[in-house]
Formats: structure tokens, C-alpha cells, sequence
């Protein structure tokens, strides 16, 4: 069973789904709407690890202080989501902007980690370094990410084999949360 569940890290409140049993796996979401990006993922890994899905810090029903969003910053908060839920060498799992945060913590701290995987993940290769993106101003990233109906309606249906998966409900859904 998939339980929505909040933490205090570090003084933010902080949302995540989490069920399962096995090796503890944490899904970091990109730039999109949180823990609605995993949506369809959760139930079906859930059946062989321990799944922690975070709304990183600014997404979704997690908190959004008034801070400066760097992916340094995005990183720490990781690991100190990892330090208040006590997870040990779990792998870690990053879509999008989500995977330049997980490779960014499995640099700094390789210890931590016990596997890495990284999807869809512009930030990194011959276009764009990971140090590169953390130079970007972290605000075009947020804007980027506030968008209409029709933003993620496209977007979805770029991301999926079979548009039909792409229902009204699941792209309201995804712009309320993208909007909150």
C-alpha cells in the first residue's frame, strides 16, 4: 500500500509517498509537478523495494521557502531527506532535473549511494555539464515549470509510447499541482 506521508527536514515540511518492502529506493522527480511524475511508477516497484517518492523541496505539497533554489541546494536537502528518514545506501533514482540531483549527491557523497539510475536527464552529456546547470539561475527552471493545460497535455503526450495514456483528469491533475 502507497502511503502519503510528511517529514521535517531541516525545518521544511516536507511530502513523500512511500510503500513497499526491500531495498529503499528514492524517486526524485525533475522539474514537473513532484510526486505526480511517479504516479504510474510507485505501485509496480513497490512490489520489490521500499519506494520513497519526494515533492522535492518547492514542489508539490512540500514547501516553498523563500530561498535561493541552486541544484547545490537541491542536493543537501536530499541527503538530509535521507538523514530524517534514516535510509542506508539506498539508490537513488533522478528524471529530468532530479537526475542531475542524484548525481550530484552520488559525487559528493558515493558512500551513501548503492545505485544510481538516471532518466531523461538533459543536463548531462555533450549539451549541458552538470556544473553547467548549476550556474543556470535556478528561477528559469521554476518558470519553466509553471504552465497551461495545453504545456502539459504536449508534454506528456511527448513522453509516453501511447498517448492514449494521456487522459483529461491526469493533465489537470499534473497542472494543479505544477501551479500550487
Amino acid at each position: 500500500m502507497i502511503e502519503s506521508k510528511y517529514i521535517n527536514v531541516k525545518g521544511i515540511n516536507t511530502h513523500y509517498l512511500s510503500g513497499g518492502n526491500g531495498p529503499p529506493v528514492i524517486l526524485i522527480h525533475g522539474t514537473g509537478a513532484g510526486v505526480f511524475d511517479w504516479k504510474f511508477t510507485i505501485a509496480p516497484l513497490s512490489e520489490h523495494y521500499s519506494i520513497y517518492a519526494l515533492d522535492m523541496v518547492g514542489y508539490g505539497h512540500s514547501d516553498k521557502p523563500k530561498t535561493k533554489y541552486t541544484l547545490d541546494y537541491y542536493i543537501d536537502f536530499l541527503e538530509h531527506f535521507m538523514d530524517a528518514l534514516q535510509l542506508n545506501h539506498p539508490s537513488l533514482v533522478g528524471q529530468c532535473f532530479g537526475g542531475a540531483t542524484a548525481l550530484g549527491l552520488a559525487i559528493k557523497s558515493p558512500e551513501r549511494i548503492e545505485k544510481l539510475i538516471i532518466a531523461d536527464s538533459p543536463f548531462l552529456g555533450k549539451t549541458m555539464s552538470l556544473e553547467m546547470i548549476s550556474r543556470l539561475p535556478f528561477f528559469l527552471v521554476k518558470l519553466f515549470s509553471r504552465s497551461s493545460r495545453r504545456t502539459v497535455r504536449l508534454g506528456f503526450k511527448v513522453s509516453v509510447y501511447d498517448s492514449r495514456f494521456v487522459t483529461d483528469q491526469m493533465v489537470e491533475e499534473a497542472y494543479q499541482l505544477r501551479n500550487m
